[in-house]
C-alpha cells in the first residue's frame, strides 16, 4: 500500500549568506530562512490540519522547540509531510503567500529607534521577496517499506536546480535593512540615520521575535561584532584579535538515512514503519543541533546556525567558562571545542552509529558494509578586520575541501594577519592528546612557554633528518626520545620535563602512521613529520604571543 507526501525545498539561504559583511547580518540571513521553514510548518498544522506528527522532517513539536530564546535557526531547508486527503499541491502557493507576508511583518515591519519610524514599502518588499524567495514542491507516493527521505532527496535535487529570478534587482531590500547601513532607502525619513550599526537587526529580534537570550547579546546588551567576539580575556595575548569561523558537518550520514527504511525488530517481531523511523531520526536531529548550540553558547561564541548535522559558529579563539555571574575566565581553545562537540555527536548518533558497526559485523563482503558515521569539523581563524564575506567562503573549503577529504577529523586554517598561514589536519582520536600539550604549554608562566616553543620549532628544524630517521629504525619511540634528549642538552634544560618529556611524548603520539598531518605540499611533496610537528608548535605559540599581530 503507497501513501502520498509532500516534499518543500527552500532557499537561496547560502545565496544570502555570501552577501553580508558582520555577524548580526550573517545570522539574520540565516534565521530568517529558519523562520520560514518554521512559519511552513506552522500553516501546515494549522490552516491545512497536517498533523504535527505526520511533519517527517524537520521534527517539529512547539513545546520541544519553541521555548527558545536564544535566536539558533534549527530549521533546516527540507520539509517533508504526509498528504492529507484535502491537501492539493496548488495550496504551496497560497502557503507561501503567507509565509511572505509573515517576514514582511516580522523582518520588515515599521521599526521606532530613537523617536524616529523606519519604515520600508511593504507592498514592494513583498513583490521583491516572493520573487526572492524559492518554496518549491512537489507530490510522491511511496510504499509503507520504502525509504521516504531518499525518495523526497532526488525529488528535491532536481526541484533545486530551478533559480529564482527578481525582475526588479535596483534594490535589495534585504541587504537595505540587516547590513548596517547608516543610510537607507526606502525608509520612511531617507535621511534619517540609524546611529547604532545594528540597531534595525536588534529592534528586530528583541521587538518582533522575542529572543531575550539571543547569543549575539552580550552582557550589556549590545551587539557583538568581530572584536568583540574574539576577546575572550584581558591577557593582551595575540589571540584576543582572531576569530574563528567554525563549519561541522557529520560523515556517512547518507549510510544512516539509507537505512531508513521499514524495519522488523529480529527479536521483539515489533515492526517500526519508515515513517516512525525517519520521524525519530529527524527528533535526533533536532536534539543533536540544539545541543551543538549550547557548547557554542557556554564556549562565548555564536551559533550563526545549526540545522540537520550542520553547524556554522563564530568562536573565539580560547573559551569562555563562567565562574561566577560577574566573571569569567578563559580555559581550552577551539580545538578542545571541536573534541566536546564530537562527543555531542556521538553521543547522539549512538544508536545509529552501533547499527551500522553491528551490521558490519555481520556481513563477510566487504564491498556491503557500510561506512560508520563521523563528524568532520573546519577552523578558519582570521584576523577581526579580515573581511566576513571572505572568511565565510575560506571556512567552506577548509571544510568541504579538506576535512571531508579524510572525514572524521578537524581542518584548521590559521591565517594571520602579517601573511603567514599554518594548516593542520588533525583526525578526532588524536584531539585529546593536542588538548594535553596545550596544558601542557598553558601551564608555563610568562615568556617560557613561548621561548620553550620558539627554541622547540628551531631544534626540530635543525634535527629533522635525525627524527626522520628515527621512523626507520626498531623502537622508534626510543629512538625519537634520545633525539629530543640531545636536543635539549644544555643546564638549562636538564629539569624540564617539557622538552624532555612532554614533546617526544606527543611527536610520537601525534605523528605516527594514522596522525596529523597537513594539506599543504611543498613542490608536490608532502611535508614531512617534524615539519607538521613544528606547525603545531607553531599553532601552540600563537596562543601564547603577546601583541596585536
Amino acid at each position: 500500500m503507497s501513501k502520498s507526501y509532500i516534499g518543500i525545498t527552500i532557499g537561496p539561504i547560502f545565496e544570502t549568506m555570501n552577501l553580508v559583511s558582520s555577524p548580526a547580518a550573517l545570522w539574520t540571513s540565516s534565521y530568517m530562512f529558519s523562520s520560514v521553514t518554521k512559519k511552513l510548518c506552522e500553516v501546515l498544522v494549522s490552516v491545512y490540519k497536517v498533523r504535527a506528527e505526520d511533519i517527517i522532517s524537520p521534527y517539529f513539536d512547539n513545546e520541544y522547540t519553541f521555548s527558545r530564546k536564544d535566536g539558533v535557526g534549527l530549521y533546516h531547508d527540507r520539509v517533508i509531510f504526509v498528504k492529507p486527503d484535502s491537501f492539493n499541491i496548488d495550496n504551496i502557493r497560497k502557503i507561501k503567500e503567507t509565509v511572505v507576508d509573515s517576514l514582511v511583518n516580522t523582518f520588515f515591519g515599521d521599526i521606532q529607534i530613537n523617536g524616529t519610524i523606519y519604515s520600508v514599502d511593504k507592498e514592494k518588499v513583498t513583490t521583491y521577496l516572493s520573487e526572492y524567495i524559492m518554496i518549491a514542491a512537489a507530490e510522491f507516493s511511496a510504499e509503507e517499506k520504502e525509504n521516504i527521505s531518499l525518495k523526497c532527496g532526488k525529488i528535491m535535487d532536481s526541484l533545486e536546480l530551478a533559480k529564482n529570478f527578481v525582475a526588479d534587482e535596483s534594490q535589495n531590500y534585504i541587504l537595505d535593512r540587516f547590513t548596517g547601513k547608516s543610510e537607507n532607502e526606502g525608509l520612511a525619513n531617507e535621511k534619517a540615520e540609524v546611529k547604532g550599526k545594528n540597531d534595525l537587526i536588534k529592534k528586530v529580534v528583541s521587538e518582533k521575535l522575542n529572543q531575550s537570550e539571543w547569543q549575539l547579546l552580550d552582557k550589556y546588551g549590545q551587539i557583538k561584532d568581530l572584536p568583540s567576539i574574539a576577546k575572550c580575556d584581558n591577557t593582551g595575548k595575540k589571540y584576543n584579535n582572531y576569530c574563528v569561523l567554525f563549519r561541522a558537518d557529520g560523515d556517512n550520514i547518507g549510510e544512516i538515512i539509507g537505512g531508513l527504511a521499514e524495519r522488523k525488530d529480529e527479536k521483539t517481531g515489533k515492526v517500526t514503519s519508515a515513517e516512525e523511523r525517519t520521524r525519530e531520526f529527524s527528533k535526533t536531529c533536532m536534539k543533536y543541533c540544539m545541543e551543538a548550540a549550547d557548547l557554542v553558547k557556554k564556549y562565548g561564541g555564536v551559533t550563526i546556525y545549526s540545522g540537520g548535522d550542520d553547524l556554522l559558529a563564530i568562536l573565539p579563539c580560547k573559551g569562555q567558562i563562567k565562574s561566577n555571574e560577574s566573571e569569567s575566565y578563559c580555559d581550552g581553545t577551539f580545538i578542545g571545542f571541536a573534541e566536546n562537540l564530537k562527543t555531542c555527536f556521538n553521543e547522539n548518533f549512538r544508536t545509529y552509529i552501533d547499527e551500522i558497526k553491528e551490521f558490519n559485523k555481520k556481513t563477510e563482503n566487504s564491498e556491503e558494509r557500510k561506512r560508520v558515521p563521523s563528524l568532520s569539523t573546519g577552523a578558519f581563524v582570521f584576523y577581526k578586520k579580515f573581511p566576513l564575506y571572505e572568511a565565510v567562503e575560506k571556512s567552506i573549503g577548509v571544510l568541504f575541501d579538506v576535512a571531508k577529504t579524510k572525514k572524521n577529523c578537524l581542518a584548521i586554517r590559521l591565517q594571520k594577519h602579517a601573511g603567514q598561514s599554518v594548516e593542520l589536519l588533525i583526525p578526532n582520536e588524536k584531539l585529546g592528546k593536542i588538548k594535553e600539550l596545550e596544558n601542557a604549554v598553558f601551564k608555563k608562566d610568562g615568556n617560557k612557554a613561548d621561548d620553550a616553543l620558539l627554541s622547540a620549532m628551531h631544534k626540530i628544524t635543525l634535527f629533522s633528518s635525525l627524527l626522520e630517521a628515527a621512523d626507520l629504525t626498531e623502537d622508534k619511540e626510543k629512538s625519537v626520545k634520545n633525539i629530543f634528549k640531545n636536543m635539549f642538552d644544555a643546564a638549562s634544560h636538564k629539569d624540564n620535563d617539557f622538552v624532555h618529556k612532554t614533546l617526544p611524548d606527543k611527536y610520537n603520539e601525534l605523528c605516527d602512521s594514522n596522525g596529523i598531518s597537513s594539506p599543504l605540499k611543498i613542490d608536490d611533496k608532502k611535508i614531512s613529520k617534524p615539519e607538521i610537528f613544528s606547525a603545531l608548535l607553531r599553532l601552540m605559540k600563537f596562543f601564547t604571543e603577546k601583541g596585536e599581530d
